[in-house]
């Protein structure tokens, strides 16, 4: 009688050498395919719905300002505030902010008319501080505003 000999039991190896090709592939497209946020919002904002949306060209640069109520309350309290890049400002201080925001620009787009002023606000928010915004805007020669909204489904 002949004798069976058991195979060893072992755990069978995984080919790595295209690894790194792999990772290297997803490193490229996720660096193409993200579109980095300019800033991140420190106001709670809850966008207005709208029935009828258009969205902003291309060859806009655009400018974000957050208008509403700052998350951290204990330490900017409850009153809306206008939020321009990481930190908050007033109404007075937006002309500066937009001057600064163009002249980081290109050259080819540092013309008022090629930028777009996009207002982030809480749909809760009181007029009276976008008007306040709308005029300092319209005091230094910016038209272009978009307001942000989310569709409606109705």
């Amino acid at each position: 009688m002949g004798k069976f000999r058991n195979a060893q039991k072992g755990t069978p190896t995984i080919p790595t050498a295209a690894l790194p090709d792999i990772i290297f592939i997803l490193l490229f497209f996720f660096m193409v395919a993200t579109k980095m946020r300019k800033a991140d919002p420190k106001v709670l904002i809850e966008q207005a719905s709208a029935t009828q949306i258009q969205g902003v060209p291309e060859t806009m640069e655009t400018i974000e300002l957050f208008i509403g109520k700052p998350k951290d309350a204990k330490k900017f309290g409850n009153a809306p505030v206008i939020q321009a890049g990481e930190k908050f400002i007033t109404a007075d201080g937006i002309p500066t902010y937009i001057s600064q925001s163009i002249s980081r620009l290109p050259m080819s787009k540092r013309r008022k008319s090629a930028v777009i002023v996009n207002i982030k606000m809480d749909e809760d928010i009181q007029i009276g501080i976008l008007i306040d915004v709308k005029q300092k805007l319209r005091a230094i020669g910016i038209r272009n505003i978009n307001y942000t909204a989310v569709k409606s489904t109705i």
